[in-house]
């Protein structure tokens, strides 16, 4: 796979193709409009790798899909270092929410996972989600954690989040 930042000044680079990474200043996102317990990262358009900034509107955080067909998403959430000294509680995790035609539905997610053995309880907090999915001219993509409403907001602050985003069929 070819590294997105070496494809940044590409000539004749897929128009439906964007790549974007939050290193700091991660915020979640809760909106009434997204499934329970669904809170979207901050992402802005200026954090962008890959792609155009028409394809994403700061203003709610989405990536607009620029048109219909099969697209691969990867996204990825590391939650602080990636390794807790703890089991996180509402079995927290990354999630993708599409928003089609007002209504938002979470098409994929992942849980971070966890052990706990006797005294030590370890939750491995990263995790990404690699898939292909139908999508809509106009649908709006929102990247984000589910089960996150006790994560602690100082960890947040020095996590990492990252996706890309491109069409691959009609």
């Amino acid at each position: 796979m070819v590294d997105p930042q070496l494809l940044i000044d590409a000539s004749g680079v897929n128009s439906g193709m964007f790549a974007a990474r939050k290193s700091t200043g991660i915020n979640l996102l809760s909106l009434g409009l997204f499934p329970s317990g669904f809170r979207a990262v901050n992402f802005v358009a200026a954090e962008r790798t890959i792609g155009s900034a028409a394809m994403f509107s700061d203003s709610d955080n989405t990536f607009i899909v620029p048109s219909t067909g099969v697209y691969y998403i990867g996204f990825s959430f590391r939650y602080g270092t990636g390794v807790q000294a703890s089991l996180l509680a509402n079995s927290p995790g990354v999630g993708i929410v599409r928003t089609r035609s007002g209504v938002a539905t979470t098409i994929d997610s992942r849980a971070f996972s966890g052990i706990d053995v006797t005294l030590l309880k370890l939750t491995i907090s990263d995790a990404s989600i690699n898939s292909i999915y139908s999508l809509q001219a106009g649908d709006k993509i929102s990247f984000g954690l589910v089960g996150s409403s006790l994560l602690d907001a100082g960890i947040l602050g020095s996590s990492v989040a990252s996706f890309t985003i491109y069409k691959v069929s009609n």
